[in-house]
């Protein structure tokens, strides 16, 4: 099988078969290996903007994590905080046009929680309404995961009831309402993108 790989900061590739496929890539110092599409890095993070490019690989390319990786990840995870908006905002967007954007949106929630903390009241919340069976952030997924992959729709997508929590009410029957809360998902989607340092043009490609 041809693999063909476009990331302008891989230093060599070199691939080896055997029974199975296995693919090391070095970076600077680190060392990628996959093997049946596993990621693994060696040694422990040093560069943490190689936490989010990670979840960026497996998003795009259908890895799988390693679970030592996935645990440095998470034990991480605050690192990112030092990181350059520009830089974490190409990574994200990334990988919120993969494949399985959705399956890493879930499972790396409180990674992406450190640069998008707007999004952290979303989950679990129940919406109690007979028109939505599940919380706002696993209906935002669901929504996510039928829209097309481009960053303006996709990021629409993310953003399109972050506002609920904050504008939730119930009735005298304790059906809840969220009145209000396209215009609080707006605030919170330019909070956010700004935060980010993200051109005008997507910014009001997402807002409109």
């Amino acid at each position: 099988r041809r693999c063909l790989f476009s990331f302008e900061t891989f230093r060599s590739l070199i691939i080896s078969f055997s029974f199975s496929i296995s693919i090391s890539i070095s970076i600077s110092t680190r060392t990628y290996t996959v093997v049946f599409g596993r990621i693994l890095f060696f040694p422990p993070f040093t560069n943490v903007l190689r936490i989010l490019r990670a979840l960026r690989f497996a998003s795009v390319l259908g890895y799988t994590i390693d679970i030592g990786t996935k645990q440095a990840a998470f034990d991480l995870r605050e690192t990112l905080s030092k990181i350059s908006a520009e830089r974490i905002r190409e990574e994200f967007i990334k990988l919120l046009c993969g494949k399985d954007a959705v399956k890493i949106l879930r499972e790396y929630f409180p990674v992406i929680c450190v640069f998008l903390p707007a999004l952290s009241p979303m989950k679990g919340f129940a919406q109690n309404t007979p028109w939505h069976n599940s919380n706002v952030w696993e209906h935002t997924l669901r929504v996510l995961d039928a829209i097309p992959p481009m960053p303006p729709f996709r990021l629409a997508a993310l953003f399109h009831d972050a506002g609920k929590p904050s504008v939730y009410s119930e009735d005298e029957k304790g059906v809840g309402h969220f009145y209000g809360h396209g215009k609080a998902s707006v605030s919170i989607a330019e909070e956010a993108l700004t935060a980010l340092k993200t051109d005008n043009k997507l910014k009001n490609h997402v807002l409109t």
